[in-house]
């Protein structure tokens, strides 16, 4: 778990830039939910492996554990499959609350004496309770 973390603060700090790009700010529809039917879910297990180039998903989850930053924060969203970091530039939910979440899936590579600590991570584009 430390070392999960360290490594999220890592790429963090290593894409700092592409965090300050953007608006990231929570939308949805005119009533608020997005526009993804349940059916579009992606298991976090699946997200975990990934090194490809940045792909769209869907996530429902429980938020297991915030982490502040200068500019937004991290929260890991647990599913049954699995858990991961989920950057925003929003408000940090509280513990324990339930979100469906739209992002793009990344990998952030941290080369340390030639082995690959990197992680893969969500940078959330929009958010919704429940």
């Amino acid at each position: 778990m430390q070392r999960s973390l360290s490594g999220l603060m890592g790429a963090i700090a290593l894409t700092g830039a592409l965090l300050s790009c953007g608006n990231l700010a929570q939308r949805g529809g005119a009533d608020g939910l997005l526009d993804f039917p349940l059916g579009d879910i992606t298991p976090i297990s699946q997200l975990q492996q990934l090194r490809s180039t940045p792909a769209p998903v869907h996530l429902r989850g429980q938020v297991v554990e915030v982490a502040p930053l200068l500019q937004g924060g991290a929260y890991r969203l647990q599913d049954p499959s699995g858990s991961i970091w989920v950057l925003t530039s929003t408000p940090l939910p509280p513990v324990g609350d339930t979100l469906q979440i739209q992002g793009e899936a990344r990998y952030q590579t941290i080369m340390i004496v030639g082995q690959d600590l990197g992680e893969s991570y969500v940078q959330e584009t929009e958010r919704r309770r429940g």
